[in-house]
């Protein structure tokens, strides 16, 4: 299923780069700007699903990635970092 889906990302990135040729050509900034930002999440959708996962992602065959297998204690942050106010405005609406 992950390779199918996979397989679906990369074709529509290709459907994708042919529509932002077109809408460039007839300079449709708008148009071009939104199929810029689908092609970027699509991709990263693509790379994603082709990372190795569980048990076969790691050479011993322990599945090191696994939640199972990390130290107790840890948490798993993301891959993003956490979002931290910092203006007073944002500050004082997360106190109230």
């Amino acid at each position: 299923m992950l390779k199918e889906l996979h397989g679906d990302n990369k074709t529509l990135v290709e459907s994708l780069r042919a529509a932002h040729v077109i809408v460039s050509k007839a300079n449709d900034y708008a148009t071009t700007s939104l199929i810029e930002i689908w092609i970027d999440e699509a991709e990263r959708r693509a790379w994603f699903l082709s990372r190795p996962r569980g048990k076969e992602s790691s050479p011993n065959g322990s599945g090191s990635g696994n939640r199972a297998n990390m130290r107790k204690g840890a948490s798993y942050a993301g891959p993003f970092p956490q979002y931290v106010p910092t203006s007073p405005i944002a500050t004082a609406s997360l106190a109230a």
